[in-house]
């Protein structure tokens, strides 16, 4: 009887070490995905591109971008719907999707973004805090570009994509969009 007593003590103290381990690899990750928990929620999206001669377009670009966890929190999905209002996702015929997980022995994001204007998938890693993340890559033109999240709030932010013309040295603004939180 004192044998099957603590053999179950030993069982129970196993299963609660285990647990509190996983707890803790938990935490840690989902610490290294808050760069990215402010970002999830649905955001309506407004903004401008520049035209070739480098002046803005007028008219502008408009969206909805939906973020959401992966996988018990280890990973970050989005979606963005071009030219909808998020009550009309469904009928959205442009857009893509970002898949995106952190690398601890890198210490950065890797995610792919498949991309449905072009029929592509695109490469890019990120590293950031809540301040500031920055995505790094090259898009469906072959150009490399970086994309920035700033100015988060827990009802905004802005999105604003750089691309290079002498191989990093200096960045232009090329899109920004002002991303608003939808409370649905």
């Amino acid at each position: 009887m004192k044998n099957k007593i603590a053999l179950l003590l030993f069982c129970i103290l196993f299963i609660l070490i285990n647990s509190l381990r996983a707890q803790e690899y938990k935490t840690k990750t989902r610490s290294e995905v808050h760069s990215f928990n402010e970002l999830i929620g649905t955001w309506n999206c407004k903004g401008l591109n520049r035209n070739n001669d480098g002046s803005w377009r007028t008219d502008t670009t408009s969206g909805t971008w939906v973020w959401f966890h992966l996988f018990e929190g280890n990973a970050v999905q989005d979606i963005f719907y071009g030219g909808v209002n998020p009550n009309q996702v469904d009928t959205a015929s442009k857009g893509g999707t970002n898949i995106r997980i952190y690398n601890e022995k890198e210490n950065r994001w890797n995610m792919a973004w498949l991309d449905t204007n072009n029929k592509i998938i695109e490469v890019f890693t990120a590293v950031g805090d809540r301040d500031k993340i920055v995505m790094d890559g090259i898009n469906a033109q072959g150009r490399h570009v970086q994309n920035y999240f700033t100015e988060i709030s827990d009802n905004s932010f802005t999105w604003t994509q750089y691309w290079t013309f002498d191989e990093g040295k200096t960045w232009i603004d090329v899109a920004i969009l002002w991303c608003t939180k939808v409370n649905m």
